[in-house]
């Protein structure tokens, strides 16, 4: 099909970027022709803006003691991406996805256990995970980011994936008082809204005496806008009723247009009393509010051998796969979603450095992080009466849907308020770390350079309150299986709207011409948070007064404390025929961990069948455990511009704060609708497992890899490189979602064997691959030819892993790769530097991954990303000394994003979202 097609071509082009790159290492000459001169010329290339910022880049790759790629923003508030995670994107090996549009999350080499650092010191947000969330950032306060994928001793542990440095800029960085600002307007053109960001930097360094000081104020603010319309295909079934073909489960349309708004700031002091001493403290605060709502129709159909009534003409591919054809009556559910996300983030630190004179060095920092998230997320939902006839044809380039009679969809007598479901949640965590570190240097001309050595302690306290998804029913049976009630849209009509979000809906594309116009919970009623939960209960006639809902129900503590010291040693030799330095060294880490949770036990009380009993108690598990991380770098200079390095080590990355949890539910799965409710509780006659749980796991162990690095890089001239390097990972002890049955006393009942769905430590597993690409500016070329340069990088990673837990659509067990991995991506990025006119277009691709094996309605069938590239561009003219003017455009290409539930030919989901085009005026003095 079309998206097959479309990834061979783009593999196809990986690999003429990976021939690019080969042919820098073959035949230098080529593009460092005439690129050295004894003297200046009178037209010699000026390194500015763009150039500049790669050219430092590829410096610090040059001249580190790791293998490191890093991204370097010479021009104040101005990284080369909107973005942190899509700047990210930019470096072989790695890849990101994304949330409504915008870059999110970053995995290394297929691994999202990634590391976040801010200044070489931790960072992080309280969402479950343990790293930074990358949209909480304001790209306009980094002054560079450093990707670090196979450590030192020195660094601290916590990535297998790698590790990644965000870096603020410090007031000694300027030469002396710089003041800048930039106000950027952004428009969104599928949302049809612009938004703003603006940005100011004062940052000043002053003399008194023999002493220096310097202070830095960098504020950064930003509201964005918006949407993303999908079309969904349910599940595939077999069904012997229609010739064994596979057919659609129903369909439907989803549209979230909501805004994003983040506020950071930093303060930074920076104090040199002495030309060997120097003292520094900052601040850095992160405020982010992502406000997500999304309205939306499905008609659903039937599954593997429910009832059907088929109506219209089914066709199917040669794959036995549904391609048109549609049902009458079917089920239908409209939903209103409103989720708000509150995110804060604050870093204080101060340290020291002083350098002895005669070869001694003393380090140390404190530091102190204070994070906390909240989150809301009210769903109503409705449901048609009555008949009409849905049909699907799923040929074309999109999915068309027909319902007759035509006006059945705009007619509110046809609805009733169906449910209301409730989460909320409050995540606080807070870590103080100290770090001490002593460098000795040993006496010139030995191969021993110097010695360092060091010690981290740390404590962090993580407490998460939940309160699950609470469901209530409107209309219709409630899971207990008590009387009926009904709450219909035009008894109640100050509560609902038509959906607001499907004029224009995929531009107008026609892909749900006929699907409504359809109602649905008011969205403005939804946006009122718990208020509007209480409002909609009370439409429910049986349900008596609801006076507020529980907040939370759950609640976990985390208490984690490490220790950490490590010794490395500096080496190299340049007397030899061939040089060489680098360092080896061990970095041993006790982590010693407390969860403290509930167990939440409900059962059927054995004298009464009509009431529940629910037995809640405390769980408390300890961890305490030692890992030695070896780790080795070393660097051979096979010539001036041509160095090969070599690098092995051992990682760990903690389990995630989630998976940690110490809270469990256990259930008894005794009711079913054809039990007598007069008779003793019976078990579900349908349930094999009839004692159920879940939960997390605070006794997971920490995941570590032993990891491995050869490469090749050539240098030929400033600002260019070639590069290529080979790397395997040896991962232990992967964390799944698995299943496990434990025996717990069920009052009444006695012993009961329980099978319980949790994170568990799994099997080992292998990723390897490799890592091709190049940089450089054609300063061969005749004017004005001579400004363009390229960027090309090439990944390749294979994994052999634990395979997630995954089935087919009959639930028969299936291996799929590691969710997020894709095998091939590449990056292909034009540049242009001359005078005051900087230029960038950048495309990034990648090809197709497993999203996830537990989506929402698809359980544990694979679902597929399809390949998919973005295309993204840039201009700028500097005005004059201090002023330039940008322009910035994401999402260029306007591509949809596909998703298949594993086979191209079933659809799951056609996503698109806003390309956006921005202006920004920057002026620095």
């Amino acid at each position: 099909m079309r998206l097959g097609q479309h990834s061979r071509h783009a593999l196809r082009l990986a690999t003429s970027v990976s021939a690019l790159s080969l042919m820098a290492f073959a035949a230098p000459a080529a593009f460092a022709q005439d690129d050295t001169v004894d003297e200046p010329a009178a037209d010699e290339i000026v390194v500015t803006g763009q150039r500049s910022s790669l050219t430092s880049a590829v410096e610090r790759k040059q001249n580190a003691e790791e293998i490191v790629d890093s991204i370097v923003a010479i021009d104040i508030g101005k990284l080369p991406d909107v973005n942190v995670a899509e700047a990210l994107q930019r470096i072989s090996g790695v890849q990101i996805s994304r949330n409504r549009g915008e870059g999110s999350g970053v995995a290394i080499r297929g691994l999202t256990q990634v590391r976040t650092e801010l200044n070489g010191r931790d960072i992080f947000s309280t969402i479950d995970g343990r790293g930074l969330s990358w949209e909480d950032v304001p790209a306009e306060l980094l002054a560079g980011i450093d990707v670090y994928k196979n450590p030192s001793a020195e660094q601290i542990e916590g990535g297998i994936g790698g590790l990644v440095n965000l870096r603020t800029r410090m007031p000694f960085d300027s030469a002396g008082r710089t003041i800048s600002g930039a106000i950027q307007a952004v428009h969104y053109d599928l949302r049809e809204k612009t938004g703003y960001n603006a940005s100011a930097l004062l940052s000043d360094r002053w003399m008194s005496g023999d002493q220096e000081f310097g202070f830095l104020f960098n504020l950064s603010y930003g509201k964005g806008y918006f949407r993303e319309d999908a079309i969904t295909i349910e599940p595939f079934f077999q069904r012997e009723d229609f010739g064994n073909n596979y057919i659609a489960s129903g369909a439907g349309i989803s549209s979230w247009n909501g805004d994003r708004e983040r506020l950071g700031g930093s303060l930074a002091f920076q104090y040199r009393p002495s030309a060997d001493l120097e003292f520094h403290a900052m601040v850095l605060t992160s405020d982010y509010t992502f406000t997500d709502p999304q309205t939306g129709m499905f008609a659903y159909g039937a599954g593997d051998n429910g009832a059907l009534t088929p109506v219209g003409d089914f066709t199917f591919d040669e794959d036995g796969t549904m391609l048109t054809g549609g049902f009458a009556g079917p089920p239908t559910q409209s939903f209103t979603r409103h989720t708000v996300r509150d995110s804060r983030t604050t870093d204080y630190s101060a340290g020291f450095k002083w350098d002895e004179g005669d070869g001694f060095r003393v380090s140390g920092d404190l530091q102190y992080v204070d994070s906390d998230t909240s989150f809301t997320d009210p769903t109503g939902f409705g449901t048609t009466t009555g008949g009409f006839n849905f049909l699907m044809d799923l040929t074309g380039d999109l999915p068309t849907f027909t319902v007759t009679p035509d006006d059945f969809l705009t007619n509110p007598d046809n609805y009733t308020y169906q449910a209301l479901m409730s989460r909320s949640a409050e995540n606080t965590g807070s870590e103080t770390a100290a770090r001490l570190d002593l460098e000795w240097d040993f006496d010139e001309g030995s191969v021993f350079r110097s010695f360092t050595s060091g010690v981290r302690y740390t404590t962090k306290d993580i407490e998460t309150a939940d309160s699950g998804f609470d469901w209530q029913s409107i209309s219709g049976p409630p899971w207990d299986g008590s009387d009926i009630a009904t709450a219909e849209y035009n008894e109640f009509p100050e509560y609902y709207a038509l959906d607001p979000y499907q004029d224009d809906f995929f531009r107008g594309d026609g892909a749900t011409a006929n699907f409504g116009p359809h109602f649905v919970v008011d969205p403005a009623l939804l946006a009122m948070g718990e208020e509007s939960l209480v409002t909609l209960a009370n439409l429910n006639p049986l349900s008596g007064a609801v006076a507020g809902f529980t907040p939370f129900d759950e609640f976990n503590t985390q208490e984690e404390e490490t220790l950490a010291a490590y010794g490395m040693l500096k080496f190299g030799n340049n007397a030899v025929p061939t040089p060489y330095d680098g360092n080896i060294g061990l970095r041993v880490v006790q982590t010693k961990v407390v969860a403290d949770g509930t167990q939440t036990l409900t059962y059927r009380d054995p004298s009464d069948t009509g009431t529940d009993i629910q037995s809640v108690s405390d769980i408390s598990v300890e961890q305490d455990y030692i890992e030695f991380l070896p780790s080795m770098n070393i660097r051979f200079f096979l010539q001036d511009d041509l160095q090969l390095r070599v690098a092995a080590s051992r990682g760990l990355s903690r389990p995630s704060f989630y998976d940690l949890r110490g809270n469990f539910s256990l259930s008894q799965n005794y009711y079913d609708a054809d039990n007598d409710p007069s008779t003793a509780p019976v078990l579900q006659p349908s349930q094999a497992q009839a004692y159920t749980g879940s939960g997390g796991n605070p006794g997971l162990k920490p995941l570590v890899v032993d990891q491995y690095d050869v490469s090749l890089e050539h240098y030929w001239k400033e600002g260019s490189i070639a590069y290529m390097t080979l790397f395997r990972k040896n991962v232990h002890n992967f964390i799944q979602n698995g299943v496990y049955t434990t025996d717990f006393d069920v009052p009444g009942y006695g012993s009961q064997e329980f099978t319980v769905s949790a994170p568990v430590n799994g099997e080992d597993g292998t990723i390897q691959g490799f890592e091709v690409g190049m940089q450089t500016f054609f300063d061969m070329l005749p004017a004005p030819l001579n400004g363009l340069g390229l960027q090309a990088n090439y990944t390749y990673v294979d994994s052999e892993a634990p395979s997630p837990s995954a089935v087919d659509a009959v639930g028969n067990p299936l291996l799929v790769p590691l969710e997020g991995l894709s095998e091939n991506s590449y990056n292909l990025v034009g540049l242009y530097e001359q005078g005051p006119i900087s230029a960038r277009l950048a495309y990034n691709w990648r090809d197709d991954f497993v999203r996830t094996t537990s989506g929402n309605g698809t359980g544990n069938l694979p679902i597929y990303d399809d390949a998919y590239g973005t295309l993204d561009g840039s201009v700028s003219y500097q005005l004059n000394d201090n002023l330039n003017l940008s322009l910035d455009a994401v999402n260029m290409l306007d591509e949809i994003r596909y998703t298949y539930q594993g086979f191209e030919n079933r659809p799951r989901d056609y996503v698109i979202n806003d390309r956006r085009i921005s202006i920004r005026l920057r002026a620095t003095y």
